[in-house]
């Protein structure tokens, strides 16, 4: 018995020998996996750092890069509403102008009508005096007179329809229509 019990003995300094060398082992295990989370955990930190510093400048660009883009739409938009200030200045100043010419060419057109109308009234006090004759000869030639006023009266009554552009073409027709009218009443003049 004796000898199971020095059996056990051995046995059990063996077992305690590999326990112990098991143990160092799993100490030695342990410190490793201990440095290896510990250095995981430093780099976990940098990592976390320098997404952080990342961000940051990321969001501080952004930042500055809206306030540039805000500022260049602000300056635009100056830009365009002065532009379209002065557009709307020059657009009324050329209206204003169109708006002189035509009323300028109204006043020139209406003045001369009235000048040949007061012709023509003359002409018809002076044909209720003349020979019956004269009178026929004067109520066909005024047809035609009136013919010629009434061509006058509707170029005169498209004037504001005309351009800018157009006024001194429309004045140079105007003017030829209001050649042929008074033509037409120096032949009335004629027939008396």
């Amino acid at each position: 018995m004796m000898r199971s019990n020095t059996f056990v003995v051995v046995m059990l300094v063996s077992l305690c020998g590999v326990v112990s060398t098991l143990a160092i082992g799993c100490n030695r295990a342990g410190d490793e996996h201990e440095r290896a989370a510990e250095a995981q955990g430093k780099a976990d930190e940098k990592i976390g750092k320098a997404e952080g510093e990342a961000t940051s400048a990321t969001t501080e660009a952004q930042q500055k890069a809206d306030k540039e883009v805000a500022a260049a739409i602000a300056t635009a938009n100056e830009k365009t509403a002065k532009a379209q200030t002065e557009a709307n200045e020059t657009i009324r100043a050329a209206n204003e102008n169109m708006l002189k010419s035509r009323n300028d060419l109204r006043e020139w057109a209406q003045k001369r009508l009235n000048g040949i109308d007061n012709d023509i009234d003359s002409s018809k006090t002076k044909a209720q005096k003349a020979s019956s004759v004269a009178k026929a000869n004067f109520e066909r030639a005024l047809t035609d007179v009136e013919k010629k006023r009434g061509d006058v009266q509707a170029s005169i009554s498209v004037l504001d329809s005309q351009g800018a552009s157009d006024l001194k073409d429309y004045r140079d027709r105007l003017e030829k229509s209001f050649d042929q009218f008074e033509n037409s009443v120096r032949q009335l003049d004629k027939t008396l």
